[in-house]
């Protein structure tokens, strides 16, 4: 999730998009997800209220990363697989990503 309180998107020019994800650690995932591109991340981040109920993450090596909202830290990394961005193709698909799972207040 992205927090969009403090963002004009329409004057700043927010690379954002809308991202489908059928499933999260094999469970079923329907709420969309708001995405912030940034070419210069390491990692792709997920905020933990994005998980759907039942997902249960992989505890990994800890990591972390600067971004705008911070630095962030984690040791929790989920899969998710079947992912669409429907603003550039509706029936393409990416198979899997890793996200790492962060708490912080964004």
């Amino acid at each position: 999730e992205v927090a969009l309180e403090n963002i004009d998107v329409n004057v700043d020019k927010v690379p954002m998009a809308l991202c489908l994800v059928s499933m999260m650690q094999k469970q079923k995932s329907a709420k969309p997800l708001v995405v912030l591109f940034d070419s210069g991340s390491s990692h792709t981040w997920l905020n933990q209220k994005a998980l759907p109920k039942g997902c249960v993450p992989m505890k990994v090596d800890a990591v972390s990363s600067r971004t705008l909202a911070g630095t962030l830290n984690s040791n929790l990394s989920v899969e998710m697989e079947r992912l669409v961005f429907p603003e550039f193709f509706k029936i393409r698909f990416i198979d899997s990503v890793e996200a790492r799972v962060f708490q912080t207040l964004c």
